[in-house]
């Protein structure tokens, strides 16, 4: 019985050249605009760009469901983006305070949007 529901799975590849190809253009991507030096802390963007294309690399070889995969991508998305801007606040604050303040840097850009008034805060970006 087990044989026959290995055999309804179609089978997935993995082309090895594809893949490392994928992480170089992301990587580069992510350093060319890390070098324009448009705003402070811009090489966070390497950081969540090299494991996220590993993270979606591994997720597309998985046999999870989509729905699961959204889940898991959404879930590794909020934590790796909260865990690398928190990291930018120094040692000596407690991630309880260092997400407060993003939430509240958050709800003051959004204010400044819904007014239309100029954002100044990077975390946006």
């Amino acid at each position: 019985m087990d044989s026959q529901i290995n055999d309804l799975k179609p089978a997935r590849w993995w082309d090895w050249p594809a893949a490392i190809l994928l992480i170089a253009a992301i990587y580069v991507a992510a350093s060319r605009l890390n070098a324009t030096d448009w705003t402070n802390e811009l090489s966070l963007v390497q950081t969540v760009a090299f494991w996220g294309v590993i993270a979606g690399l591994a997720l597309g070889k998985s046999t999870f469901s989509a729905g699961t995969v959204r889940f898991f991508a959404f879930v590794y998305g909020a934590f790796v983006i909260f865990w690398q801007v928190g990291i930018t606040y120094g040692q000596g604050v407690l991630w309880s305070e260092r997400m407060i303040s993003m939430g509240n840097r958050m709800l003051i850009i959004l204010d400044q949007i819904f007014q239309q008034k100029p954002v100044t805060d990077n975390l946006f970006f």
